[in-house]
């Protein structure tokens, strides 16, 4: 891709027929419509992009136009693949989660995981919403509430609604952004803002990255080891709390610890993926089920 003139695709064609057995189906060229600009730790969040159905459409075009559709479609079976049966059955959960432009950082196929197994996710803004009623569990993923603070401090009313709800023991997913959310404070430069107050710890940012890349957590309840990632740049000042993880590679909360717990609320700076080594979707779905799901015990079917 990116190639700027038929002499500089001829050139690394020639290279890759010359040493691989790989066929080359295609040049695309350089093109400026769909470049995506780079922001802090990585790309544009995908709730600030304008232009992504034009951008998506541009690429697509440029594959029909300069690509050989037939060879790289040959052979490929048109019928949809097969749907996986569904893991455990569980009993219908509602389950929120943070969306909006603070919190944003989820894997389209975890969230598909907790769907297949029945349960409703409700999206709902720390920004902007009320604190909803009648919830099984609560998922507050990463994004930049760093970006939000003053617009999160002044929503009191679901800062409020969610640590009430902790308090009674609702199960909390919080990853990275939402572990920054649940301390009691978040301070940037010299301006300290409110946040949820679950951990009684202040995050502070910095200017350049913590923690960044792969990590491995062994589990302090059973020694398991986890492999996840973590990119952040703020710190976490806490005292007197047990951790859930000890740290063998990356940073974590101290650089040797990460994964903090109160209530029945469990955050970490540790992004996870649903996998067979690490099925944290439906370890969090048995932390329901063993909480005693209030929103189903209301009666709602």
């Amino acid at each position: 891709n990116r190639i700027r003139s038929s002499r500089h695709g001829g050139k690394i064609t020639a290279a890759i027929n010359g040493h691989t057995n790989i066929s080359v189906l295609g040049e695309l060229p350089e093109s400026d419509a769909v470049h995506i600009a780079e922001k802090q730790l990585g790309l544009v969040p995908a709730p600030e992009l304008n232009n992504h159905a034009a951008c998506i459409e541009t690429i697509a075009n440029l594959v029909r136009d300069h690509c050989d559709l037939p060879k790289l479609f040959h052979g490929v079976s048109a019928a949809k693949p097969a749907v996986a049966a569904n893991a455990t059955a569980h009993p219908t959960f509602r389950i929120g989660i943070a969306k909006d432009e603070a919190f944003h950082f989820y894997y389209q196929d975890d969230l598909e995981k907790f769907t297949k197994r029945g349960v409703e996710l409700v999206e709902v803004s720390p920004l902007r919403d009320a604190f909803p009623d009648n919830l099984d569990g609560m998922i507050i993923g990463g994004g930049f509430p760093e970006r939000y603070a003053a617009a999160l401090t002044d929503n009191r009313q679901f800062r409020a609604g969610l640590k009430s709800a902790i308090e009674a023991g609702l199960p909390v997913h919080a990853e990275c952004g939402g572990l920054m959310y649940l301390c009691r404070a978040l301070a940037i430069d010299s301006t300290r803002y409110n946040m949820v107050g679950t951990f009684d710890a202040t995050v502070s940012m910095r200017e350049k990255p913590v923690g960044r890349g792969y990590v491995k957590l062994r589990r302090l309840t059973d020694d398991k080891v986890i492999a996840a990632h973590e990119f952040h740049h703020s710190t976490v000042q806490i005292d007197d709390q047990p951790f859930a993880y000890a740290v063998e590679r990356g940073y974590g909360i101290d650089g040797r610890h990460d994964g903090i717990c109160c209530f029945n609320a469990h955050a970490s700076y540790a992004h996870f993926r649903h996998t067979r080594q690490l099925p944290w979707v439906d370890e969090f779905l048995s932390r329901i089920e063993n909480a005693g799901s209030p929103a189903a015990a209301a009666g709602r079917q």
